[in-house]
């Protein structure tokens, strides 16, 4: 698997693609960044497409420090600038998106459009909910977690390779990676930024997700200038995995128009 060495971090990624605009993946809390192999793959054909594992997750080298979201977003762009693909279309899903919104936040040139996928500016009652991780982590394994968490992060009648799949990867966490990574996706309130996002904005939600309700979605379309939001059928929580099909037709038509210079009226053709 390709490492590179950022912020003094092993990190985990895989890049497909020689040409194109760039097309980052951001995979969420319980993920790594196979969850987005397909798409990796897909939009490889005429993209630059990369995902990585965030630090201590996947193949990415567990740091000694406390995981927060500034750390995340440093990898982020770390590795963009490694491998010298900023500006990039950045594409995260439920952890991911929070993780977008703080590169965005803090590395804006990096950024040339945001998809946000299944996920929110600011999640109500996140602290109960983190009091219920943190007890499960206590009296639970990471694979007790996983089988009983992963199952409603997919639609009703999920594919059972990509069920086990999704178990696997979450079962592999460090507790305290999850602990910590938990912590900095469900905290953050992004609403007072987003009327001042000025990238595209696409913002995706499965139909079926019940872990980050329709209502979080609007709120980023409500709050984002001139962002749009489609449903993903027969998805829920983990939606690119469900609906794979969807998920990227969806994606690559917002793509294509944010890549497509626009036609000044009256310019000759």
């Amino acid at each position: 698997m390709p490492l590179l060495q950022v912020n003094g971090l092993r990190i985990g990624y895989d890049l497909e693609g020689d040409d194109g605009s760039p097309v980052v993946f951001l995979h969420g809390v319980g993920s790594d960044r196979t969850v987005w192999r397909e798409q990796v793959t897909h939009f490889g054909q005429d993209h630059r497409a990369l995902a990585l594992d965030f630090r201590g997750h996947g193949e990415s080298e567990i740091p000694a420090d406390p995981i927060d979201r500034a750390a995340f977003a440093a990898d982020v762009a770390g590795v963009l600038t490694a491998l010298d693909l900023g500006p990039a279309h950045l594409v995260g899903l439920s952890m991911g998106g929070v993780m977008a919104l703080e590169t965005l936040r803090l590395y804006p040139d990096l950024v040339s459009s945001l998809t946000l996928a299944d996920t929110f500016a600011y999640f109500p009652g996140w602290e109960e909910g983190m009091r219920t991780r943190e007890r499960d982590l206590r009296q639970m394994s990471m694979r007790e977690i996983a089988e009983s968490r992963i199952p409603a992060c997919l639609r009703p009648d999920p594919d059972p390779v990509r069920l086990r799949d999704a178990i696997e990867q979450m079962a592999s966490k460090d507790k305290r990676v999850y602990s910590e990574s938990s912590a900095a996706t469900w905290s953050p309130d992004y609403r007072s930024m987003l009327p001042d996002v000025r990238v595209p904005t696409l913002v995706l939600w499965g139909e079926h997700d019940t872990v980050t309700p329709c209502a979080l979605s609007e709120e980023l379309r409500t709050l984002i200038p001139g962002s749009v939001l489609r449903v993903i059928p027969d998805a829920g929580h983990i939606s690119n995995l469900d609906n794979t099909e969807a998920f990227n037709a969806a994606l690559r038509e917002f793509i294509e128009r944010v890549d497509t210079p626009a036609v000044t009226e009256g310019a000759a053709i």
